[in-house]
């Protein structure tokens, strides 16, 4: 018998797009308000909680009207629920602001003795003296320039060149290297199971999602309630530093409390969740304490959560060697396998007609694209600034491109979305310029392909287009930053921020200003940061070359990623790997290929469902406390 091919359909109908404008009128203050409350977004790996909710709600409202939204609705609900909530261009140009008002700040002097905060651009935010200080409101002239400038290059890298590197992106490791993209199986798998209500899935779904949500309400739900002062379970992890450290100083270890990362565990191959684990534990465990041993961890002191030991030896050693394995992850298999990029380019210049109608670009729009954004980063931080252009274009053109790649990849084998830390910050102090107005240039590059072909591959399993995925993007993208200028203006009006009503921001907004004026002003060291990049670089290189010739099944991305991975929560995904043997052990194969999706999709529906109770339950409580009674 032939295999039916399903046809493939647009997502973005008025119910959908409905569903959207509730999410942006309804649940963005919420986001927003758990932002500056906790610190955290609404979602994890890229599967925001907001966007279950959403489906979850405008799935049964649909059912009881007798008209079931499909699973390209549910799809399109559930992805573009993260634009219709998203923050970052007024949440950033606020935060860019207090940079120029932080006490701390003053602390920092440029190289020709200035105080920082009188050296900061103009154009980067109002400066110290501005009224705006005490109107707090953002519709004032300080304010246009600044957020002309973080909004043009935010459009041109996240809605120009991003989609152009995720069509890419998706033609290489999706269509190509047809890697597994394990978490957006379980996003398909929920959409799926959500729409079509297949009853043995369902009962599954809602048997994980039950469970799922009771462990969240201890974990989640009564300490945000309770304003933390009841913590049964530390989140987001046990840190057990202190336990080991008398005999092994600088060692991080602990045990993560997330169900989300647990379910990734189950769904990974465990050949992946053990590269990561080596790479995890090879660094904060083991390196940490060899570095503390041979002196070169002096920042470490006793009793270093297991936080601020991973940013502070990040930032000291391991970011250098993140680099150069990054790079050898990502480039390596591309010379290795140069056929497999050229497939993959070509394919995009020939698209059949399938492919066409299931919104794929060709090269000859995706390349334009990509050239046009990129210039328009490009040309605005060569006006701003006089950096060298050559290091510069490399930024803006190659690392951008580069980056993407290494992100998709990673995303593709493990699951995990990442980002290579400092690129950029050690190429600004490796070029010896000296000005500190390239520290405040827009070059917003963070290599956002690989969310896009992260949503494209999701929407073939999901049979919907891409282009409705990208429409519904763009749309809502419109509306939603209308709205998150006029809640976080609200927010603004009811108290400063940072302040004790939203206490997240004058715990992490300070942290964040000192590690950026540290770069800024010098402070960070660099005298090995080459030889560990290319040395680092070297080592990948034999390993991704080793593999490839032993026809070894290991990848080193898996590495990479746990190297950016705190060791809890690894342990907590290597126990998920060590879950997924017992249970095919036990009911069998065919029993744990059916179900493995649906069990971690019932994780992540479970959780996201009581993260966003408990955010709307703080938020009321929040709001009666402020009352005059």
């Amino acid at each position: 018998m032939s295999k039916v091919v399903e046809e493939v359909r647009s997502g973005l109908t008025w119910r959908s797009f409905s569903a959207l404008l509730y999410a942006s009128i309804v649940m963005m203050p919420a986001t927003i308000y758990a932002n500056l409350v906790a610190g955290i977004g609404m979602g994890a790996f890229l599967f925001p909680a907001i966007g279950y909710v959403v489906a979850f709600l405008f799935v049964e409202i649909a059912r009881l009207s007798g008209r079931p939204l499909t699973k390209q609705e549910v799809f399109i609900i559930w992805s573009c629920s993260l634009v219709a909530t998203e923050t970052p261009f007024v949440g950033t140009v606020l935060h860019n602001y207090y940079r120029s008002l932080a006490p701390i700040t003053w602390a920092f002097n440029t190289n020709d003795g200035r105080p920082l905060p009188l050296a900061i651009p103009d154009w980067f935010a109002p400066p110290p003296w501005s009224i705006v200080r005490y109107t707090r409101t953002f519709f004032h002239p300080d304010f246009l320039i600044p957020s002309a400038a973080f909004l043009l290059a935010m459009m041109a890298a996240g809605k120009i060149v991003d989609p152009a590197l995720g069509f890419i992106c998706y033609q290489l490791y999706v269509v190509e290297k047809n890697l597994p993209f394990p978490s957006q199986i379980i996003a398909a798998e929920t959409c799926t199971t959500l729409a079509e209500r297949e009853e043995s899935k369902v009962r599954v779904l809602m048997i994980v999602t039950l469970i799922s949500s009771i462990y969240a309400l201890l974990t989640y739900f009564i300490p945000f309630v309770t304003d933390f002062s009841v913590q049964i379970l530390p989140i987001p992890w046990v840190d057990l530093n202190t336990s080991i450290e008398a005999a092994l100083p600088g060692a991080s270890f602990g045990f993560g409390t997330d169900l989300i990362i647990f379910a990734i565990g189950l769904i990974l191959p465990f050949p992946t969740v053990i590269g990561m684990f080596i790479g995890s534990f090879g660094t904060y465990f083991i390196g940490n304490y060899i570095l503390v041993k041979l002196g070169m961890f002096q920042d470490w002191r006793p009793g270093m959560s297991i936080t601020l030991a991973y940013q502070r030896s990040v930032l000291s050693t391991w970011a250098f060697t993140q680099i150069g394995l990054a790079i050898a992850a990502a480039a390596i298999p591309m010379v290795i396998h140069f056929k497999v990029i050229a497939r993959a380019f070509k394919g995009l210049t020939r698209l059949s007609e399938a492919t066409k109608k299931a919104g794929v670009l060709p090269l000859k729009i995706v390349l334009p694209l990509f050239l046009i954004g990129s210039t328009i980063i490009f040309v605005l931080c060569a006006w701003l600034t006089d950096f060298p252009l050559i290091l510069l274009a490399f930024l803006v053109y190659g690392w951008s491109f580069l980056a993407s790649l290494i992100a998709a990849r990673a995303l593709g084998v493990s699951g995990f979305y990442i980002t290579v830390p400092y690129v950029t910050e050690t190429t600004i102090i490796t070029s010896g310029y000296k000005d500190i107005d390239i520290w405040f240039a827009p070059l917003v590059i963070y290599g956002g392909g690989a969310y896009w072909s992260g949503w494209f591959k999701i929407a073939d399993l999901t049979h919907t287009t891409k282009m409705s995925y990208v429409k519904g993007h763009l749309l809502i993208f419109s509306i939603a930053w209308l709205f998150s200028l006029i809640y976080m203006q609200l927010f603004w009006s009811i108290a400063p921020i940072p302040s004790v009503m939203y206490p997240a921001t004058g715990i992490q907004w300070p942290v964040t200003v000192i590690t950026r004026s540290l770069w800024i002003t010098g402070k960070v060291g660099f005298g090995s940061a080459q030889q560990l990049i290319l040395g680092s670089f070297a080592l990948g290189t034999i390993i991704e070359i080793t593999c490839s010739v032993t026809h070894i099944p290991f990848h080193l991305m898996s590495v990479v990623v746990g190297t950016l991975t705190p060791v809890p929560s690894v342990l907590i995904c290597l126990f998920g790997g060590i879950t997924a043997k017992v249970l095919i052990k036990k009911y069998g194969m065919n029993w744990w290929s059916t179900n493995r999706s649906l069990i971690a999709a019932g994780v992540f529906l479970g959780e996201s469902m009581i993260l966003t109770m408990s955010v709307a339950a703080t938020m009321i409580i929040k709001a009666l406390w402020i009352l005059p009674y």
